[in-house]
């Protein structure tokens, strides 16, 4: 009797077991070989993988590999649909968006994609708890409906010419995966989203799944066999991370790694390796100084303008970025359809900048340095380690602003630490950053006053014309009225030098010529090109 029990329970643990994988598709699991890695060196270790909240470019560069989203753009820049089976619906009134989303889409781990999951992950980030520096992309959403698995409907608070746009970018999560996450966050558990295990460990939907993460060492992705698109050619890519950029080139100029992003100033050299190609594009990305306006020195916009007038620019993109970049003026690249060509610069001219921090009551001192009411005229600069470029620049920032009697100590921060201890916190005089906008016109995060939409002002810039510019501008769906106001926020921007511009960024990129089918365009870059890419035989 005994033993018929046992043999009874073997059977039922056999058909639990067995029922567990009913539905699940048993993907055929290859070794990572050289002959289908493809190996990206990098500089830069992810911060989380959650593309909800992450706002690093390291991090979104993983995630970009993992997440889909509604739409997508061509190689024009158009906007089609990805997860959407067509462009959205959009009532008369502009307020109301309704989404039809593909069948069959599945998340890594098997659950099938449906409405819920679009209408959580857009709530999770509207969350106030949850941080999300996304929040201000989607704050005129005030409620999604689900009328069934597959529509979306969101109901807007006012019309928003932005969220069209916005919604071409990765941000979707597994509801059944992150609201129990969530909870946790809502009843004390934790104190912090990133608590979470699943930054570490996500689950997406998009070509590639993930597999490992070791910290400072790699990030292996797996091709994902369930994709609900043509899936790409090449099964495995491994995220290589080194001590810096110029380790990164290495490898990749010895074939340890398939390709690198590549700074300006090495761009001519990697065109000499027989063993790569070299591409070149331009990004809409800048680098600039950020002033923490709360800072005595900073408050006074006489010094900010003295400082852009004191910084040769067109020196800096011809010697640091070996004249493969262009000078600054604008956060609005000039092959953008917002970018304003009328702006007047603040141009290099060291006896202006002497002018302004006379007026402004810094006196020459005894030791050359500037002076007011006991205080000497000096901040420390940050930048963050690895970044070959901006090593450069601080130095060369500050032997430049030493001419009119500004003491600059430059600080090289490793990246996480720079962010997260000095960055986010506030706790800086200025920082030295590169900021990759949008190829359309809205900048909100960028420049609005209200924590809530303005994300990534960090610097605490506050201008009510400003704030109202942005706000009318996504009000608006006339692209003529928009560039009015976008053309008058460049203007103020330029007079109130918040932060100051120092060159329009181009990217480099070396492949290893075992890499086929890459193709590059401007501003777009690689776009979703790799799902082309193949590793010669």
């Amino acid at each position: 009797m005994k033993k018929i029990k046992q043999v009874i329970t073997l059977l039922l643990f056999t058909v639990i077991i067995l029922s567990s994988f009913v539905g699940v598709t048993k993907a055929k699991s290859e070794p990572m070989t050289k002959a289908n890695t493809i190996y990206y060196a990098t500089f830069s270790d992810p911060i989380d993988l959650n593309p909800a909240i992450s706002s690093d470019n390291a991090s979104s560069e993983v995630t970009g590999f993992l997440f889909r989203a509604l739409l997508k753009r061509d190689w024009s820049g158009k906007l089609i649909p990805d997860m959407a089976e067509a462009m959205p619906t959009i009532s008369n009134d502009n307020k109301t968006i309704t989404f039809k989303l593909r069948k069959g889409i599945k998340w890594h781990d098997g659950t099938e994609l449906t409405s819920a999951d679009i209408k959580f992950s857009y709530e999770f980030i509207l969350e106030p708890k949850v941080a999300s520096v996304r929040r201000s992309n989607f704050i005129n959403i005030d409620t999604i409906e689900t009328p069934d698995k597959y529509t979306v409907v969101f109901k807007l608070k006012e019309p928003d010419s932005a969220l069209l746009p916005n919604f071409s970018y990765y941000y979707i999560i597994p509801k059944h995966i992150w609201e129990p996450e969530l909870q946790k966050l809502l009843n004390g558990t934790y104190k912090s989203i990133k608590e979470s295990k699943y930054n570490r460990e996500p689950i997406g939907n998009g070509p590639y799944m993930f597999v490992e993460w070791k910290t400072a060492e790699r990030v292996v992705l797996k091709r994902n066999p369930n994709f609900y698109d043509p899936q790409p050619k090449i099964e495995y890519i491994v995220f290589t991370i080194t001590p810096s950029q110029a380790v990164a080139m290495v490898k990749t100029e010895t074939g340890e790694a398939d390709y690198v992003v590549v700074p300006e100033s090495d761009v001519a050299r990697m065109r000499t390796k027989s063993n790569l190609n070299t591409f070149v594009y331009d990004r809409a990305s800048f680098d600039y100084i950020v002033y923490n306006l709360k800072h005595p020195i900073f408050s006074d916009k006489r010094v900010r303008q003295a400082i852009a007038h004191a910084l040769n620019k067109e020196a800096m993109v011809k010697g640091i970025y070996k004249g493969v970049a262009s000078v600054a003026h604008s956060s609005y690249h000039p092959k953008l359809w917002a970018y304003n060509p009328n702006v007047k610069p603040l141009q290099y001219n060291l006896n202006r900048a002497k002018q302004l921090l006379d007026q402004a009551g810094w006196k020459v001192g005894k030791d050359g340095i500037r002076e007011k009411n006991g205080q000497k005229l000096q901040f420390v600069l940050m930048t963050n380690k690895g970044n070959i470029m901006r090593e450069k620049l601080v130095v060369y920032i500050q032997n430049q602003l030493r001419l009119v009697g500004i003491k600059v100590e430059p600080r090289i921060i490793e990246w996480n630490t720079f962010l997260n201890k000095y960055y986010y916190a506030g706790k800086y005089d200025a920082v030295l950053l590169g900021f990759i906008t949008s190829i359309d016109g809205d900048q909100t995060v960028l420049f609005h006053s209200d924590p809530a939409k303005g994300t990534f002002n960090r610097n605490f810039y506050k201008n009510p014309q400003v704030d109202k510019l942005l706000d009318d501008a996504r009000k608006t769906f006339d692209i003529n009225e928009q560039k009015k106001l976008y053309w008058k926020l460049q203007e103020i921007i330029a007079e109130d030098q918040p932060i100051t511009y120092i060159a329009y960024r181009k990217n480099g990129l070396s492949f290893n010529k075992r890499v086929k089918n890459v193709k590059v365009v401007d501003l777009l870059g690689t776009n979703d090109g790799y799902m082309s890419w193949e590793l010669q035989k």
